[in-house]
């Protein structure tokens, strides 16, 4: 067995640090990831709006470029491998070429939905999505949260003691239930 001196174990471990930073951190910013980290298809991860700048620094003219990218193509600024995905849209601001149009960015996800009627009923999704759910979904459940729906518990029939659901007329009651 091979005795280690204080000097080198320590050597070793700052290496080893190294690479587990280097994992774990933007490669553009040097900072640690964030939550909305983006990783290329080249397996390179960034911060969000560093790779965001850097792309947008790329779409402009630069005569001193051999490579022209196309709209929908975006260069790893470690590694210059090109891919033909955008930036996905993460915030309110899109760019052409960087994280617009929606049909050329990067969607490393797939919806969970689950539909509760139609032929699908009973599905997941699976549709390509940035977040846990598509944008289809995501605006579909912020109008049910959104929509106000009368509150007045059923006396008899077959949904007996279950909210009416009805859309409001007055005081949080719909017309059936809203009396003068």
């Amino acid at each position: 067995m091979e005795l280690i001196s204080s000097n080198d174990f320590y050597k070793l471990l700052e290496e080893e640090n190294d690479v587990l930073d280097e994992n774990m951190c933007c490669l553009i910013s040097k900072m640690p990831l964030e939550d909305n980290h983006i990783k290329l298809l080249c397996s390179h991860a960034f911060n969000y709006e560093s790779i965001y700048n850097e792309v947008k620094q790329q779409k402009q003219y630069n005569p001193m470029d051999t490579s022209r990218l196309l709209t929908y193509q975006l260069k790893c600024p470690y590694c210059r491998n090109i891919q033909n995905e955008l930036l996905p849209l993460v915030g309110e601001y899109s760019v052409y070429g960087v994280n617009a149009p929606d049909k050329y960015t990067m969607k490393p996800n797939v919806c969970t939905y689950i539909f509760k009627s139609g032929k699908r009923k009973g599905e997941i999704c699976n549709k390509g999505c940035y977040k846990k759910m598509c944008k289809s979904h995501l605006k579909y459940l912020s109008q049910l949260e959104k929509k106000e729906i009368c509150k007045h518990k059923l006396i008899s029939g077959k949904n007996k003691g279950n909210e009416c659901g009805c859309k409001i007329f007055q005081d949080g009651l719909c017309k059936r239930h809203y009396k003068k």
